[in-house]
């Protein structure tokens, strides 16, 4: 029995080297195995887990994952998953961890990556069992007009084969196919595989995925697939369609392009317009009040959604300011501070990484203080030290301990509470005065 995987790859019962078929891609996966080999595998491959898989894709194992293409992808990416795992498929096939991970899902193409990844004009099919390089056999019967045909159609139908499994609209796998069929006419060595790389360079590829174009253009590394591609628009369109963004087709085109080349994926554009629809609908009138008049006017739904999709802007800043006005309006709800409270000194309050919860009670605190920043008389004459106590500036300061002279003031407030207290119970502290109160003026506990 053998049991180097390159010999098992060829193994598989019923396997067809000319035809693309699910015992195909079972072979296929165990040649890339093979890139990564026995020795690195949580366990190693047998005879007998090749039968036993080829078995399940026929249809002739009982309970096993389905037959035919459903259990070659879903076997392909157990064997990936848990036999090979992401690390190894990183070094072997020179992978960004974003990749291996796509690589190993259903429907992945660690073939297309390699080849999108190679610079332009080097790129090579990772293995040798691929009807796409179908290369006709040598014999003399060969040389009859019927076996060349048949390796002409064989060809032609690799190629629309694999652009099909990509996801190609049929309009643009008409257009490559019969430019790929010219190829084919004229040039007995043109393969299936020398088409797919090639078409990269054609307009219609080059306009149908701009991004791609552009990123093999600048020499990138991590590129993905045109299938990648195609699904990563899929889910676009539906998240702009789930969020209710209003966008054009040229706008939802050139949103696509900006995304892939800033390396932004469906997760991250999920957090984006959930975060937009929590801005917009969830937040106090408050908080949305400070976001306009700190971070600009314009948060009408559609445009704010679309600015929170926009890769020119940092995400973390985003984030950064939608914390910082969130603290903004709550400590007008809770504190109602006004002049003199600005984003900076939310921000910092931000930056402390306190909860919600926290920040709220922090507030709520110094709303009960706010009496003592307003002055006494005697409280106004004390000679050496600070009396004239800003409410927005030096409360904010003392109560979340930010700022140089944190503690100072803290320990300033508490010293004017106790005289206060001291005073109103009758004990006396020699600074016993008229208190400044707008407009009214009284004396001591009678007045208060």
């Amino acid at each position: 029995m053998p049991d180097n995987l390159f010999d098992l790859a060829r193994s598989v019962p019923g396997l067809d080297f000319d035809e693309m078929d699910p015992l195909n891609l079972l072979a296929q996966t165990i040649e890339r195995v093979g890139a990564v080999g026995q020795g690195k595998l949580s366990s190693a491959i047998t005879q007998e887990d090749v039968n036993r898989w080829a078995g399940e894709i026929a249809g002739t194992v009982e309970g096993g994952r389905g037959s035919g293409w459903e259990a070659a992808e879903k076997i392909r990416s157990d064997i990936l998953k848990w036999r090979v795992g992401q690390e190894n498929l990183e070094v072997a096939f020179d992978m960004t961890p974003a990749q291996a991970a796509a690589s190993m899902e259903i429907g992945g193409d660690i073939a297309g990556t390699v080849m999108a990844n190679a610079p332009t004009g080097e790129a090579t099919f990772p293995g040798t069992i691929n009807p796409y390089g179908y290369a006709p056999p040598q014999q003399e019967e060969d040389d009859s007009a019927d076996s060349k045909q048949t390796i002409l159609n064989n060809m032609k139908d690799s190629f629309q084969l694999a652009l099909r499994n990509m996801g190609f609209e049929p309009d643009m796998i008409t257009t490559l196919f019969n430019w790929a069929s010219n190829k084919f006419i004229s040039d007995p060595g043109y393969t299936a595989e020398r088409a797919l790389m090639e078409m990269y360079d054609h307009q219609v590829f080059k306009d149908r995925f701009p991004a791609i174009d552009q990123m093999r253009s600048a020499g990138e590394k991590a590129i993905p697939t045109p299938g990648e591609y195609i699904a990563f628009e899929k889910d676009l369109h539906t998240l702009l369609q789930q969020f209710g963004v209003q966008v054009t087709d040229i706008e939802e085109t050139g949103l696509v392009t900006s995304l892939i080349r800033a390396g932004v994926g469906t997760p991250e554009v999920t957090e984006r317009l959930s975060e937009a629809e929590r801005i917009t609908f969830s937040v106090p009138k408050d908080v949305q009040d400070t976001i306009m008049l700190w971070f600009g006017p314009t948060w009408a739904k559609s445009i704010q959604m679309k600015m929170f999709l926009d890769p020119n802007q940092n995400w973390s800043k985003v984030q950064d300011d939608i914390k910082t006005a969130e603290v903004g309006g709550w400590g007008t709800m809770v504190a109602g501070l006004d002049l003199g409270w600005d984003s900076e000194m939310a921000n910092q309050i931000a930056d402390l990484g306190l909860s919600q919860a926290q920040v709220w009670n922090s507030f709520a605190n110094l709303k009960q203080e706010e009496m003592l920043f307003l002055e006494n008389v005697g409280e106004t004459e004390n000679a050496g030290e600070l009396t004239d106590l800003e409410y927005e500036r030096h409360g904010i300061s003392a109560e979340f301990g930010i700022g140089a002279d944190a503690l100072t003031l803290d320990e300033l407030i508490n010293r004017r509470k106790e005289r206060r207290i001291s005073r109103f119970r009758g004990g006396g502290t020699g600074q016993a005065g008229a208190m400044i109160t707008g407009s009214t003026t009284g004396i001591g506990a009678a007045n208060a």
